[in-house]
């Protein structure tokens, strides 16, 4: 099975942090009906149970096990009580801007990480900062990584509460490695020399997916250029992507493809393609979720 290799000792140039940024945060959002209180919205017509949305974030007895969860909610006097629905990662951010435009969205969900600061500056999140103070009194709040709850701060509070970190991670084929004693990468250079040794035996160094419902050849991308130094926003949280050190990432990518370490029909795969070309022996590593 393949394997995520040892993080210590990483230049700038390397991979930090295991080499995958945090291309996607799952969060848990409250929307609200524009005034950023969470009056009016989230209910069933008829002022009935609470929405709450979840994504496929597990095999398939995850999203039965969550259902079974919410709805064994018991909601205190004048309450109401809790219903769920899953939400397909194809196409989620149509069926989430379509519903907040048109106030019909959920009470509570998850979802992509940058959604929650899209609909705060919209006017369409209820702030979670009350619900923390309470977790801080109650002990939940420790529960949280340091640092992690800070970085879903906005100027107006707390768009969201941190649900999941969704690295993008390296992962390698031991055996492959092994068998053609080609040396586990800690930096851009050696991954290089990595991919050089597996392209010897037939074998793409960098196994990726652009395809129908694939994101995360394009969240790899981005991990590379935060990894570097770089990233999409400058500090005053406008776009800054032309960057020295996002070009650099990107003609790291470039380079790879250029030396043929990357299958030409990437851009078309979708997550079962990528998966099949591993199990064929034909990706030997590559960049992608830390669940995979």
């Amino acid at each position: 099975m393949p394997q995520s290799p040892s993080t210590g000792g990483f230049s700038r140039r390397a991979f930090i942090g295991g080499s995958g940024a945090a291309g996607l945060s799952l969060l848990l959002a409250a929307c609200s009906t524009g005034n950023g209180t969470g009056s009016g919205q989230g209910t069933s017509s008829g002022g009935g149970a609470l929405k709450f949305w979840n994504m496929p974030w597990g095999n398939t007895e995850f999203n039965v096990l969550d259902k079974k969860i919410t709805l064994a909610y018991k909601p205190g006097s004048g309450l109401p009580s809790a219903s769920y629905q899953v939400i397909q990662w194809a196409n989620f951010t149509g069926t989430f801007s379509t519903a907040v435009a048109s106030n019909t969205g959920p009470a509570v969900s998850s979802g992509g990480g940058t959604q929650a600061f899209l609909y705060a500056s919209q006017g369409k999140i209820a702030y979670a900062d009350h619900l923390l103070d309470t977790w801080k009194t109650n002990g939940l709040y420790n529960d949280f990584l340091p640092g992690v709850v800070s970085t879903m701060k906005t100027k107006a509070g707390y768009a969201a509460i941190p649900y999941n970190l969704d690295m993008r991670v390296l992962w390698y084929n031991q055996a492959l490695f092994s068998k053609y004693d080609v040396q586990v990468p800690t930096d851009w250079d050696s991954y290089r020399t990595a991919c050089a040794g597996l392209k010897k035996h037939g074998i793409y160094g960098y196994g990726s997916g652009s395809g129908a419902g694939n994101f995360t050849g394009s969240h790899v991308l981005v991990s590379h250029m935060i990894n570097n130094g770089g990233g999409l926003f400058a500090a005053d949280e406008q776009p800054n992507c032309v960057t020295p050190e996002n070009i650099e990432a990107m003609d790291w990518v470039l380079g790879l493809v250029k030396d043929g370490y990357v299958d030409p029909a990437c851009a078309s795969y979708t997550a079962a393609n990528v998966q099949a070309q591993y199990k064929a022996l034909k990706f030997g590593m590559g960049f992608d979720t830390g669940g995979t």
